[in-house]
């Protein structure tokens, strides 16, 4: 009841109202306002993205367009006719290899065109364009589809030298009388080698010979040879590679230069295919331009066929803990001589006495982060620029500040303050590095850091 009344000799009087206590109201309005308290902290106060230390490896690689050297000769026509090819382009061939025959008349020619589609291949005579067909397969992507265009006419070379083969056989006695009357004549490597059925012109190129125009490409041509084309004497036919080492040459960057000054070997990724060579290196200047020239005794046979290749130099690996270029902060110390430090009277600890205003001695313990041979090194968090340390015999003083440098860490956060700790770089690349692992004052694996270094504050707690 909120008010009473009473009435007393025809007057009415009023007793004062009692003031009562709602204890579950006042709870529900101080959870109300903690938890509004809350949501505005949470929304105006700035949060701290964590990064957890792993353990992880960076490879640069450094992309370019190289030009093959290869020891090549040329083989060519005794004269004019059409050339009939019996063997495919890329094979192995020996100086008794029949690589292809100068009809003069075009009579025996002719048989390929006439019976190509009448002519019945056998197995045998099939199993280059199997293996054809299957490297395509094995290295066909989504992304590399021009090279399909490349298979069409790797195939079309192929089946027609078949074909050749096949003619040959079926027409012995007709290609026997024509060579005796000199109108056919077979032509055999004369000497063993890969055999290329195309060139560009830069057979002779070496790497002494080689300018830097011919990597701009502007006048870059390469004819390929094929079946019944008809040719004139002196005409190149074919290309044999005579030697399995073979080189790239390419113009690098200072940078790149630099990598590889202590190297004697880089390994190397063709994009061709995506495989893997390892090259000797050298380096050579021409006209104020550093060129790279890696020497390879294998894989030549995989990319004979081409002048110039785009490949990826695998420079720099490095292991340890990766940790992102953000969280990298740089922190100023000041170094004090060891000989200032001593022990405090009541602990182990190990401090210096810095001079206060009345010239007496006041033992403080600065953070030591590192030190090397003469100093340790501390922050300004309990001495500043201009402090007076006092050598423990009492003989000579020391200013703060006399010595400065600078080091690189991150924030620590493990304990849900920034702690700073020190890092050491081993190698840089994109938006991470690598920092070795277990040195003094560093961080460990699986430690906690700040992924933006200058979003923090040293010994401010972390949300």
């Amino acid at each position: 009841m909120s008010r009473r009344a009473k009435k007393n000799g025809g007057t009415v009087t009023r007793f004062p109202r009692r003031i009562q206590f709602n204890i579950g109201l006042i709870i529900s309005l101080f959870i109300l306002a903690y938890v509004v308290f809350h949501i505005f902290s949470y929304f105006t106060q700035s949060s701290v993205t964590i990064y957890e230390v792993v353990q992880g490896s960076i490879t640069t690689d450094n992309r370019y367009r190289a030009m093959a050297i290869r020891q090549e000769s040329l083989v060519s026509s005794p004269s004019d006719g059409k050339v009939v090819y019996f063997t495919e382009n890329g094979a192995r061939v020996g100086v008794r290899s029949l690589v292809c025959a100068l009809d003069t008349t075009g009579e025996i020619a002719s048989l390929i065109t006439d019976k190509t589609t009448k002519s019945s291949l056998t197995l045998s005579d099939l199993s280059d364009s199997e293996q054809t067909i299957s490297d395509f397969v094995a290295s066909y992507t989504n992304t590399g589809f021009e090279k399909t265009y490349a298979f069409k006419n790797a195939l079309s070379e192929t089946l027609s030298t078949a074909y050749g083969r096949r003619i040959y056989a079926d027409n012995a006695d007709k290609i026997a009388a024509a060579a005796a009357g000199g109108t056919f004549m077979n032509n055999y490597p004369s000497a063993p080698g890969l055999l290329i059925l195309s060139t560009d012109g830069l057979e002779g190129i070496t790497a002494d010979n080689f300018t830097s125009d011919l990597f701009e490409m502007k006048d870059y041509k390469k004819t390929s040879f094929s079946s019944n084309s008809d040719v004139k004497a002196g005409d190149p036919i074919y290309k044999l590679v005579t030697d399995d080492n073979w080189q790239l040459v390419m113009p690098i960057s200072n940078e790149t230069k630099d990598a590889l000054s202590e190297k004697s070997y880089v390994d190397v990724s063709f994009d061709a295919d995506g495989k893997t060579a390892t090259g000797a290196v050298s380096l050579t200047e021409k006209a104020g331009q550093t060129y790279l020239i890696l020497t390879f005794d294998d894989s030549m046979e995989r990319y004979a066929d081409d002048r110039f290749l785009t490949v990826s130099l695998h420079l720099d690996q490095a292991s340890g803990l990766k940790i992102p270029e953000s969280a990298i902060v740089e922190k100023k110390f000041y170094g004090i001589p060891k000989s200032y430090f001593l022990k405090g009277d009541d602990s182990s600890d190990v401090g210096v006495l810095r001079m206060n205003s009345s010239g007496d001695g006041e033992f403080v313990k600065p953070t030591v982060y590192f030190e090397d041979e003469e100093n340790y090194y501390t922050d300004g968090e309990k001495v500043s620029t201009g402090d007076i340390l006092r050598q423990p015999d009492g003989t000579n003083e020391f200013s703060i500040g006399s010595i400065e440098t600078s080091r690189k860490g991150v924030y620590n956060v493990n304990k849900g303050y920034a702690v700073f700790k020190l890092i050491d770089i081993v190698y840089e690349s994109g938006n991470y590095c690598i920092v070795k692992a277990g040195t003094s004052y560093g961080i460990a694996l699986y430690d906690h850091i700040a992924l933006q270094g200058d979003s923090v504050e040293e010994n401010k707690l972390v949300y």
